[in-house]
């Protein structure tokens, strides 16, 4: 897939790199995806490669480690998703694989800011 047109935007810079980096990642080993301090990154990554093929590592800067992530994280879970904090303390630094089903998301608009519409 190829998308035309994108902003210049940092953030639209970096996804659209993690997304290609994604498309070539093979599927036996830990992908690691550096999302910086990229929230909105972040917080589309973690449920979409929770629903594709492969291992999948999330690591952010220092700053991330401040965001409110761990919500999404526990609904995901939820969800049936397979996430292993790799620091329970701070939620960043994720690793995820495959695992939950596409058509089980219902989201619970109360956190709307950090949970993503997946549906």
């Amino acid at each position: 897939m190829q998308i035309k047109r994108l902003s210049r935007a940092q953030d639209t810079q970096l996804l659209a790199q993690l997304l290609e980096t994604i498309t070539h990642a093979p599927n036996d080993k830990v992908c690691r995806l550096h999302v910086h301090n990229c929230g909105t990154a972040y917080r589309f990554l973690l449920p979409y490669l929770a629903m594709r093929e492969g291992k999948w590592q999330i690591v952010g800067d220092v700053r991330m480690k401040e965001r409110p992530i761990l919500p999404l994280v526990t609904l995901l879970q939820q969800w049936g998703a397979h996430i292993q904090l790799l620091e329970p303390e701070t939620p960043t630094s994720p690793e995820t694989s495959a695992g939950m089903p596409v058509n089980s998301v219902i989201p619970d608009n109360s956190k709307k800011a950090e949970v993503p519409l997946l549906y």
